[in-house]
């Protein structure tokens, strides 16, 4: 499997001492699996999950007087919509 072996964690650049989930060279997520399913939801369940991964695919990004939230094009279902 593509990244096996590979610490799953990458230095977040913005954030000194903060690290993301590595992607896979296609763009996708490091953790997802063949069948495209996330392997920490299949081997640990669901609260396991990063909560970044939890709320995929929304992501909230604080303002100046209020929080936005935007969709992820990541997401096959936002695309398809």
């Amino acid at each position: 499997m593509e990244g096996e072996g590979r610490d799953p964690f990458e230095p977040f650049p913005a954030l000194p001492g903060m690290h993301r989930i590595r992607q896979r060279a296609d763009g996708a997520c490091g953790f997802l699996s063949p069948t495209n399913r996330c392997r920490i939801h299949e081997e640990m369940g669901a609260a396991k999950k990063p909560l970044t991964c939890r709320v995929f695919p929304y992501a909230f990004h604080q303002a100046a007087d209020a929080v936005v939230v935007t969709a992820s094009f990541g997401c096959p279902t936002i695309v398809a919509n």
